[in-house]
């Protein structure tokens, strides 16, 4: 089974626990992770040595992702994450992946609140800092806070960084002797903010059954600049239910049309596709994928790859 097939028989099984969790619990968007052989090697001592003493965030927060997907069992990749968001001045990429990895493993932001409190100083602009900060806030019990920053961050665009860290990963890859489609695979699947997406909409129900219309209104905009900035089928039809739930007391038929016409689109991404052979897919296509992924999100990278096996079976 190829990168793409895998990937796409991921997206599958992740959708249809989606559409469970949305009726019942929360169990719901993150890819799962397949194991796979690898030729990508643990980093020696002295690489470890010229990785720290780079002082790159960027590049030791790469590195830190690649050994955690070599060897999770070791504390060296998570170290390298740590040390990553501890140099990094302003705050921002490292920071930010380090907080993403922590919702994916659902464990407490409280750790890293300096960083995360930086952060919102250090990238202002980005509304993803301010989210970050209202998850922060009420893992605090501070929830009128929590409202407050999600309203001040619906005014910022939202931005993850996904090419800065899918870059990033790549470089710290080719250290590690990945192979490039390893390292590309490995950089896309961890430049991904699903656990974001997944932590915001559960705040959100919490706020809304706390303190009504007014995380209401917070939340719905919210949705929407989730929804504007997202990249991935799961995380934008997470971005929908945040925004159907700050409406579901709303009697606007309507509306509701709209967001069930929104679902159905983003699942025929997937529905419409035939099962693609690995013989069927180059390298070169296979890295074209993620390039317009990144640019384009993942409907406009799925079409590629099936309209790219479509012609080369003409061509046979």
């Amino acid at each position: 089974m190829n990168t793409r097939t895998l990937f796409k028989a991921m997206i599958i099984i992740s959708l249809i626990l989606f559409s469970n969790a949305l009726k019942a619990s929360e169990n719901d968007n993150c890819l799962p992770y397949t194991p796979e052989i690898v030729s990508c090697k643990i980093y020696t001592e002295e690489e470890l040595s010229s990785i720290r003493s780079s002082n790159n965030p960027n590049l030791i927060m790469g590195a830190g992702i690649v050994q955690l997907v070599i060897s999770p069992k070791l504390t060296v990749g998570e170290e390298l994450l740590n040390l990553s968001s501890k140099i990094e001045s302003p705050k921002g990429i490292a920071t930010i992946s380090l907080s993403i990895l922590q919702l994916n493993d659902d464990s407490p932001l409280k750790p890293y609140r300096e960083n995360i409190i930086q952060l919102l100083l250090d990238d202002k602009e980005n509304a993803l800092s301010y989210y970050l900060n209202a998850l922060l806030q009420e893992e605090e019990g501070r929830d009128q806070e929590a409202i407050a920053l999600i309203k001040k961050g619906n005014t910022k665009i939202l931005n993850t960084y996904p090419k800065q860290r899918f870059y990033a990963i790549i470089e710290a890859g080719k250290l590690a002797k990945c192979t490039k489609i390893q390292a590309q695979q490995y950089a896309l699947r961890n430049s991904l903010s699903t656990s974001v997406y997944k932590k915001l909409r559960q705040l959100c129900q919490k706020l809304i059954a706390s303190h009504g219309q007014e995380a209401k209104n917070a939340c719905y905009l919210m949705g929407q600049n989730l929804e504007w900035s997202s990249l991935t089928i799961i995380e934008k039809l997470n971005s929908l239910a945040i925004q159907e739930k700050s409406l579901e007391d709303s009697s606007h038929t309507e509306v509701h049309k709209k967001f069930k016409e929104k679902r159905e689109q983003l699942l025929d991404c997937i529905k419409s596709l035939d099962p693609i052979p690995e013989t069927d897919v180059t390298e070169d296509a296979d890295l074209k994928y993620d390039e317009i992924y990144l640019e384009s999100g993942e409907c406009s990278a799925l079409k590629f790859l099936s309209n790219f096996v479509k012609q080369k079976r003409k061509e046979k």
